[in-house]
């Protein structure tokens, strides 16, 4: 199963790397507008990647929940 996550700040980050955890989650995909945030709160894990987004743009983030 892959899961995205909108947000990449202290609560964002420690639900990924919760989820990042689970033998069932294949990939959790963490989107934030703030590059610097995700910098700053995500670990490195093979299962987390992030990705620039401004979920405000429907288009863009219906994209990435396509394969989620």
């Amino acid at each position: 199963m892959n899961i995205f996550v909108v947000g990449s700040g202290a609560t964002g980050s420690i639900i990924a790397k919760t989820l990042a955890g689970f033998k069932s989650v294949k990939k959790v995909f963490v989107g934030d507008i703030n590059e610097k945030n995700a910098k700053k709160f995500l670990i490195s894990d093979a299962k987390i990647d992030f990705q620039i987004i401004d979920a405000t743009k429907k288009e863009k983030v219906l994209e990435i929940l396509k394969g989620c």
